[in-house]
């Protein structure tokens, strides 16, 4: 859900700690069930209290997106590249940190080979002491779209893991989707030949079916009991 707030539509509810989240079964109107929408008794997630909101800009998005995009690829070169775009400048090593909650050294081995150690996260604790100055400069000249995505990254992984809900890898293949879809729907409105509108449907649904894949053959290997997924 906040994946396709933050990535597709850029319209975020900030402020998703556990008071303001609720979850209920659903009860179907006259209406939605004459007309069949939705099924009576399904689990619905309902955001309260809608005083924190941000819309992010197009230009914002993107940048975010591709960020993202190049965090989950470990392309270091575009992680700077972006970074610097959202005004990180030489401190792009500590905001793509601060954006995966991840030490630096495995976004360079790549985040997706391996869920958060104790180890690491230990290490992570001491250098936000230790840097609490550079991070302190950091968020005074990021966009302030951003400084409230990090709020609100903070609250949801504070919310997985009182939960223990976390799935690292199944997060990771729902955001990739999300910009996957976001980086299409962009580039399809910047074609003005209906040949490279075809083209992009054809590249992003093509790659939105690869990570698809991906997903159906991880949740079948869970299901299945293979210990290292």
């Amino acid at each position: 859900m906040y994946s396709e707030m933050i990535f597709v539509t850029g319209y975020i509810h900030c402020d998703p700690h556990p008071g303001n989240v609720l979850v209920r079964r659903r009860r179907l109107s006259r209406r939605e069930r004459r007309e069949g929408r939705g099924r009576e008794g399904e689990v619905e997630i309902v955001l309260l209290d809608h005083g924190l909101y941000t819309v992010l800009t197009e230009e914002f998005r993107m940048k975010y997106c591709r960020l993202w995009q190049a965090l989950i690829n470990k392309d270091l070169e575009a992680v700077r590249k972006y970074s610097e775009q959202l005004n990180a400048g030489q401190l792009y090593r500590l905001l793509a940190s601060m954006i995966c909650a991840r030490a630096w050294d495995s976004i360079a081995s790549g985040i997706d080979q391996a869920p958060m150690s104790q180890n690491e996260l230990k290490r992570i604790r001491t250098n936000a002491l230790m840097y609490l100055s550079e991070i302190t400069q950091l968020l005074d000249t990021v966009p302030r779209q951003l400084v409230l995505i990090l709020k609100t990254n903070d609250l949801l992984r504070s919310a997985d893991h009182v939960l223990r809900a976390s799935n690292h890898k199944q997060s990771l293949l729902t955001m990739s989707k999300c910009c996957l879809r976001a980086i299409g729907d962009h580039d399809i409105q910047r074609c003005s030949w209906w040949v490279g509108r075809v083209y992009v449907r054809l590249r992003t649904g093509w790659s939105v079916l690869m990570v698809s894949i991906y997903e159906l053959w991880l949740n079948t290997a869970r299901a299945l009991g293979m210990a290292a997924l």
